[in-house]
């Protein structure tokens, strides 16, 4: 019942939130974002798809999505609330295309493995549509912004 509920989200949730405020603590996430915000692609859509499109090939989305959301609050901290919410969409978005089609994670692996399907097809069809989708994401809710 509730303590199976807990388990699964709600631990990453909580270790996510430690993570977060440990990195607050020492000046990680202030440096990080500072670097960011350097960058060509600060404002943009585009720095949380690519971060997506990384995260998305660990072994549950939501870990990746809880980990990365202290980060782009960092980042987009001074920008408005669409904006925000524009980066948090594609954020999203990307981790999703990601952890189904790109080649390392566990749902290709396992979908390969059932079909016996080999391994260079699915990452010449895989791969390429992962990025497809996370470009699509990061413009479509830059369009909505």
């Amino acid at each position: 019942g509730f303590a199976q509920a807990i388990a699964l989200p709600g631990l990453v949730i909580v270790a996510a939130g430690f993570i977060a405020a440990i990195a607050d603590a020492t000046g990680a996430t202030g440096w990080f974002a500072a670097k960011l915000r350097s960058g060509r692609h600060a404002g943009t859509t585009r720095l949380p798809a690519l971060c997506g499109l990384v995260a998305g090939l660990a072994a549950s989305p939501s870990t990746a999505f809880a980990l990365l959301t202290p980060l782009l609050h960092a980042v987009t901290g001074g920008a408005e609330p669409r904006k925000r919410s524009a980066a948090a969409a594609a954020l999203a978005l990307a981790i999703s295309a990601s952890h189904g089609l790109a080649l390392v994670s566990p749902v290709p692996i396992a979908a390969a493995a059932i079909l016996a399907a080999p391994w260079s097809r699915v990452a010449l069809f895989g791969v390429p549509l992962a990025v497809l989708l996370a470009g699509l994401g990061a413009a479509w809710s830059r369009w909505l912004a």
